[in-house]
């Protein structure tokens, strides 16, 4: 059974232009990922997978960059390199905020060396500390980044008890798409 994750992660990539949008206009910061970091974080994301007896790469995954990814989480959805397709994710927000009951304690974009495109990380905890305010144009991209369907999208439970949730390459709207939905119990759903 589901439990409530501690925090959850939003990772939404976006392209150069949308991007810099939330650097020039929402008031976020960008923090440059260099391959030897990137190498030191997969590292420590290997180690933990080993320590838990859980196979880093069996997903299979790569990323843009053409870097093999693996994981220490468990995989929500399925382990399918795709993900789930073509999955809106317009309600994450307000269901994380009405029936979690968290707040955005953090946010902002990664890019990693060697990679066009950006990476948003809104992160979202029930605590009361935390001084990251959203402004009015921040909640505006980031409702237009969630306000359509993903052609991959990923989720894990992580081993710290938290939540991720990938999506990438944005898709036009269609009507027959499924949404990206979390319940108060801690279970996250396609409906």
């Amino acid at each position: 059974m589901p439990t409530k994750p501690t925090k959850v992660m939003l990772n939404i990539r976006l392209n150069s232009k949308r991007g810099l949008e939330f650097v020039n206009f929402g008031g976020i910061r960008l923090i440059g990922r260099s391959n030897k970091r990137d190498t030191e974080i997969r590292a420590k994301q290997e180690a933990e997978s080993k320590k838990l007896g859980r196979d880093h790469f069996r997903g299979k995954r790569i990323d843009a960059t053409g870097v093999k990814r693996g994981d220490s989480g468990i995989p929500i959805f399925s382990w399918t390199p795709e993900g789930r397709q073509h999955i809106s994710t317009r309600k994450v927000r307000e269901d994380i905020e009405t029936k979690l009951g968290y707040r955005i304690m953090d946010a902002h974009l990664m890019k990693k060396e060697g990679d066009k495109m950006y990476f948003l990380r809104v992160t979202f905890n029930g605590s009361t500390n935390g001084d990251f305010q959203p402004s009015d144009e921040f909640n505006l991209l980031l409702a237009n980044a969630l306000d359509r369907p993903y052609g991959h999208l990923h989720a894990f439970r992580n081993p710290d008890g938290s939540v991720t949730i990938n999506s990438a390459h944005a898709l036009e709207k269609k009507e027959e798409e499924k949404v990206l939905r979390i319940h108060a119990d801690g279970s996250v759903r396609c409906e």
